[in-house]
Protein backbone atom coordinates (compact mmCIF):
# COMPACT_ATOMS: atom_id res chain seq x y z
CA UNK A 1 0.00 0.00 0.00
CA UNK A 2 1.97 2.99 -1.34
CA UNK A 3 -0.78 5.29 0.09
CA UNK A 4 -0.31 7.57 3.57
CA UNK A 5 -1.88 6.35 6.47
CA UNK A 6 -3.17 8.50 8.81
CA UNK A 7 -3.13 7.49 12.53
CA UNK A 8 -5.15 8.30 15.71
CA UNK A 9 -4.56 7.56 19.01
CA UNK A 10 -7.22 6.55 21.54
CA UNK A 11 -6.56 7.32 25.21
CA UNK A 12 -7.47 3.88 26.49
CA UNK A 13 -8.45 0.33 25.46
CA UNK A 14 -12.15 1.42 27.12
CA UNK A 15 -12.68 4.21 24.62
CA UNK A 16 -11.53 2.17 21.79
CA UNK A 17 -13.85 -0.51 22.58
CA UNK A 18 -16.62 2.01 22.75
CA UNK A 19 -15.35 3.76 19.51
CA UNK A 20 -15.47 0.35 17.18
CA UNK A 21 -18.88 -1.22 18.52
CA UNK A 22 -19.70 -4.74 18.62
CA UNK A 23 -17.82 -7.16 16.26
CA UNK A 24 -16.50 -3.32 15.31
CA UNK A 25 -20.25 -2.90 13.62
CA UNK A 26 -19.40 1.03 14.21
CA UNK A 27 -16.16 1.33 12.05
CA UNK A 28 -17.85 -0.98 9.12
CA UNK A 29 -20.77 1.78 9.58
CA UNK A 30 -17.63 4.71 8.77
CA UNK A 31 -16.03 2.30 6.30
CA UNK A 32 -18.85 2.08 3.87
CA UNK A 33 -20.05 5.67 4.23
CA UNK A 34 -17.20 7.53 3.64
CA UNK A 35 -15.24 5.22 1.44
CA UNK A 36 -12.25 4.25 3.50
CA UNK A 37 -10.42 1.40 5.47
CA UNK A 38 -9.92 1.67 8.96
CA UNK A 39 -7.45 -0.33 10.73
CA UNK A 40 -7.47 -1.23 14.36
CA UNK A 41 -4.47 -1.99 16.67
CA UNK A 42 -5.26 -1.94 20.56
CA UNK A 43 -5.24 1.63 21.04
CA UNK A 44 -4.42 2.82 17.33
CA UNK A 45 -6.78 3.17 14.28
CA UNK A 46 -5.65 3.83 11.39
CA UNK A 47 -7.25 5.38 7.96
CA UNK A 48 -6.62 4.35 4.69
CA UNK A 49 -8.12 5.72 1.45
CA UNK A 50 -8.41 9.16 -0.75
CA UNK A 51 -7.28 12.78 1.44
CA UNK A 52 -10.69 14.16 1.71
CA UNK A 53 -12.11 10.64 2.84
CA UNK A 54 -9.54 10.33 5.22
CA UNK A 55 -9.96 13.81 6.65
CA UNK A 56 -13.80 13.44 6.83
CA UNK A 57 -13.10 9.86 8.66
CA UNK A 58 -10.83 11.60 11.17
CA UNK A 59 -13.34 14.64 12.23
CA UNK A 60 -16.00 12.22 12.60
CA UNK A 61 -14.09 9.99 14.73
CA UNK A 62 -12.70 12.62 17.18
CA UNK A 63 -16.43 14.07 17.29
CA UNK A 64 -17.44 10.34 18.56
CA UNK A 65 -14.15 10.35 20.40
CA UNK A 66 -15.62 13.82 22.75
CA UNK A 67 -19.17 12.26 22.86
CA UNK A 68 -17.36 8.85 24.66
CA UNK A 69 -15.02 11.00 26.98
CA UNK A 70 -18.09 13.03 28.69
CA UNK A 71 -18.99 9.86 29.49
CA UNK A 72 -21.78 8.59 27.04
CA UNK A 73 -22.27 5.68 25.79
CA UNK A 74 -22.52 5.34 22.06
CA UNK A 75 -24.31 3.02 19.66
CA UNK A 76 -25.21 3.09 15.78
CA UNK A 77 -27.65 5.37 15.49
CA UNK A 78 -25.59 8.11 16.81
CA UNK A 79 -23.10 7.31 14.63
CA UNK A 80 -25.27 7.00 11.50
CA UNK A 81 -26.24 10.65 12.80
CA UNK A 82 -22.52 11.68 13.38
CA UNK A 83 -21.83 10.19 9.30
CA UNK A 84 -25.01 12.07 8.01
CA UNK A 85 -23.76 15.28 9.78
CA UNK A 86 -19.99 14.63 8.29
CA UNK A 87 -21.24 14.29 4.90
CA UNK A 88 -23.23 17.63 5.38
CA UNK A 89 -20.06 19.19 6.66
CA UNK A 90 -22.02 19.81 10.04
CA UNK A 91 -19.68 17.59 12.70
CA UNK A 92 -18.70 20.64 14.50
CA UNK A 93 -21.92 20.09 16.10
CA UNK A 94 -22.00 16.80 16.74
CA UNK A 95 -21.03 16.94 20.20
CA UNK A 96 -22.95 20.05 21.29
CA UNK A 97 -25.87 17.57 20.90
CA UNK A 98 -24.87 15.43 23.97
CA UNK A 99 -24.45 18.65 25.72
CA UNK A 100 -28.12 18.96 27.43
CA UNK A 101 -30.16 16.65 28.81
CA UNK A 102 -33.89 16.91 28.51
CA UNK A 103 -35.14 14.67 31.60
CA UNK A 104 -33.88 11.26 33.30
CA UNK A 105 -36.16 8.21 33.08
CA UNK A 106 -37.11 6.30 35.89
CA UNK A 107 -34.20 4.20 36.37
CA UNK A 108 -32.03 7.26 35.75
CA UNK A 109 -31.03 7.13 32.80
CA UNK A 110 -30.45 10.81 30.80
CA UNK A 111 -32.47 11.47 28.10
CA UNK A 112 -31.00 13.35 25.33
CA UNK A 113 -31.53 14.85 21.21
CA UNK A 114 -30.00 12.90 18.84
CA UNK A 115 -30.19 14.96 16.13
CA UNK A 116 -29.91 18.69 14.98
CA UNK A 117 -33.43 18.72 14.33
CA UNK A 118 -34.42 17.51 17.89
CA UNK A 119 -32.40 19.89 19.20
CA UNK A 120 -33.88 22.86 17.92
CA UNK A 121 -37.26 21.17 18.49
CA UNK A 122 -36.64 21.04 22.49
CA UNK A 123 -35.07 24.28 22.23
CA UNK A 124 -38.69 25.81 20.32
CA UNK A 125 -40.70 24.00 23.79
CA UNK A 126 -38.80 25.58 26.35
CA UNK A 127 -38.61 29.27 25.02
CA UNK A 128 -42.00 29.51 23.11
CA UNK A 129 -45.70 29.19 24.16
CA UNK A 130 -46.82 27.10 21.95
CA UNK A 131 -44.89 25.04 19.66
CA UNK A 132 -46.44 22.61 16.79
CA UNK A 133 -44.60 19.58 15.52
CA UNK A 134 -45.83 18.08 12.50
CA UNK A 135 -44.58 15.03 10.06
CA UNK A 136 -43.76 10.84 11.24
CA UNK A 137 -42.99 10.09 14.88
CA UNK A 138 -40.36 7.75 15.46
Amino acid sequence: MSEQLTVLQVDNPNEAVMLLGISDANMKLVEEALNVHIITRGEQIQLAGEESAKEQATFLLHALLKVIRKGINIDQRDVTTAIEMAQKGTIEYFAELYDEEIARTTKGKPIRAKTIGQREYIQAIRHKDVVFGIGPAG
